[in-house]
């Protein structure tokens, strides 16, 4: 009978046609061993080969996000020449290293993949400042060789150490005109020399974005001033993203010059109306019509109230588009996107006039209150001499009702207040007001004499909300002082209390929500900082009821505060 266990027996011999295959394959195994090229791959094999550029590309860049896009472009030849775009697409190099290691800049059979240049760290000083061929890097002009980069759209310059950059080197980016978007860290501190051309009239720039540490102690910059002035004046017809600390917004030249195609206008910072007025900032903003993201992070001194862009009483000036008789005056962005204002005024006549198309509405704070509730951090923000008039719950919902006729496609809301008696109205006026809300931010602050979070109130107003998808959620906790303490054992009990707080809130608002809810983040305040803790829907529990199970996972989109 047949054994499954192996015999002694010989082999039979293969048939001639087997061996001929064989000797075949083994032909070809050895020409691919002896030559540098290989055969050309027959139908059957070589699936990768086989698929078309765009697929391929498709693949390479969601190897990208599983970071494996280097053991990929190290398979074969042709991958190698497909990955090269991605792989070098972005190139961060250091300025200051040439005269080390004799190179700065990438090789150049590298430059035509370079599509973002990131200058990290310090900069050389030039040699000669005079030089009629600009800043040199690798023994080359700077401009030369930026220019055979073809694919060239953005160059970002990081916050530098000692050594910033140099007049000539940011003549030479900002000449290039291939260039699209650039990104300064650290605005310069340098006075510019008359006869250098900071910006040719070739450049064609379309995004700029100078950025400022936002804690700074000295806030005024007129070396830094002067250069946004003179890229505004330059770039001003065709510039269509700009981002800049309003310090540092020279508002007298940016409100007499036409931005016919911006698109996207941020301003942080601290807001002195003695310097910048806000009537100059609504001038300015009414000459920009195609505008679709406006942020106004603006911090306010002590002194000052909440600045309104429309006073009441506004519909007739300059800077509001006229609407027919009987009707508020219209909004001078019909476009407009996004919003994002710090601290607004109720009395403010642009909620009357925001357009349709308005998908994101943020009303918050610039820090946010939470930066003030405990003593030490009050303190600390009493150096910059900011105040924090927080919204109170009747002027958050008084802002609402004003605008909800004009929003149907709202999507995004933020509000950032402090409860009174109406909480629970505003609570229960979101759902009605905007029933297409998809996702939901709120800061909560304890009023005064009030000692609970009224959790469940919360709960059963957002129920409606049947396309909600993300809610985060600040909740002003009163054990939350007790977080900071000197006493390391009275801190640790607190912060054990705190996260049975947070985790019970969290049961509640996903036991009450629709079903559509995707993630539940509530902020965690803690000595080494604020993060958002993700909860998300568990199977019932024996009781039938649903439970909030806190995620180990960080999601980068929501961990910012």
């Amino acid at each position: 009978m047949p054994s499954d266990t192996p015999t002694d027996q010989p082999l039979a011999t293969s048939s001639p046609v087997a061996e001929e295959a064989r000797l075949q394959r083994l032909q070809r195994l050895e020409s691919v061993l002896l030559t540098e090229e290989p055969p050309a791959p027959s139908s059957s094999s070589m699936l990768l080969d086989r698929l078309n550029y765009d697929t391929l590309l498709y693949m390479l860049k969601t190897a990208v996000c599983f970071q494996s896009i280097g053991a990929i472009s190290r398979t074969c030849k042709r991958m190698r020449e497909a990955c090269l775009p991605l792989l070098f697409r972005t190139s961060r190099i250091l300025p200051g290293s040439g005269r080390a290691t004799g190179r700065t800049l990438p090789p150049p059979n590298l430059w035509p993949y370079v599509q973002q240049l990131v200058f990290h760290g310090d900069w050389q000083p030039p040699d000669e400042p005079r030089n009629p061929a600009g800043y040199m890097l690798d023994d080359l002009p700077l401009a030369t060789c930026l220019s055979q980069m073809p694919s060239l759209g953005a160059i970002h310059v990081e916050a530098p150490g000692h050594d910033p950059i140099p007049p000539c080197a940011l003549a030479a980016i900002l000449s290039t005109p291939q260039l699209r978007a650039f990104i300064l860290d650290t605005p310069p501190t340098w006075t510019l020399q008359p006869d250098l051309h900071i910006i040719s009239p070739t450049a064609n720039l379309t995004s700029v974005r100078v950025l400022a540490d936002t804690y700074r102690t000295t806030r005024a910059n007129p070396p830094a001033e002067h250069l946004i002035g003179l890229l505004a004046a330059r770039l001003h017809p065709v510039l269509q993203e700009l981002e800049v600390p309003f310090e540092l917004v020279p508002l007298p030249l940016l409100s007499s010059v036409e931005w016919p195609r911006l698109r996207t206008l941020s301003f942080s910072g601290e807001s002195d109306p003695a310097r910048t007025p806000h009537a100059q900032l609504a001038a300015m903003l009414a000459r920009a019509p195609r505008l679709c993201t406006l942020t106004l992070d603006l911090a306010l001194r002590g002194t000052v109230d909440r600045q309104p862009l429309f006073p009441p009483g506004s519909g007739s000036s300059s800077t509001c588009t006229p609407a027919p008789s009987g009707q508020p005056c219209e909004c001078p962005w019909p476009d407009l996107r996004a919003l994002t204002i710090a601290y607004p005024d109720p009395a403010d006549e642009l909620y009357a006039r925001l357009p349709a198309s308005l998908t994101t509405l943020r009303l918050r704070c610039w820090p946010h209150h939470f930066f003030y509730s405990l003593a030490f951090e009050r303190k600390a923000m009493g150096q910059y001499g900011w105040a924090s008039p927080v919204l109170r719950a009747g002027e958050a919902l008084a802002i609402l009702r004003r605008c909800a006729h004009a929003l149907p496609r709202l999507r995004v809301l933020e509000l950032e207040y402090e409860e009174d008696g109406e909480d629970a109205a505003l609570l229960q006026q979101i759902p009605v007001l905007f029933p297409g809300l998809t996702d939901l931010t709120i800061y909560w602050y304890r009023g005064s004499g009030t000692a609970e979070v009224p959790v469940d109130t919360m709960a059963r107003a957002l129920a409606p909300l049947n396309h909600l998808r993300v809610l985060r959620l600040y909740l002003d906790f009163p054990d939350i002082p007790l977080l900071f303490g000197r006493d390391r054992r009275t801190a640790r009990a607190a912060k054990q209390t705190y996260a049975c707080a947070l985790g019970s809130a969290a049961d509640v608002l996903v036991g009450a929500l629709a079903p559509s809810l995707r993630a539940l983040l509530l902020l965690e305040r803690d000595m080494l900082g604020n993060r958002w803790a993700q909860y998300y829907d568990s199977a019932k529990d024996r009781h039938g009821r649903r439970r909030a199970v806190r995620s180990s996972d960080v999601c980068d989109e929501y961990c910012l505060a």
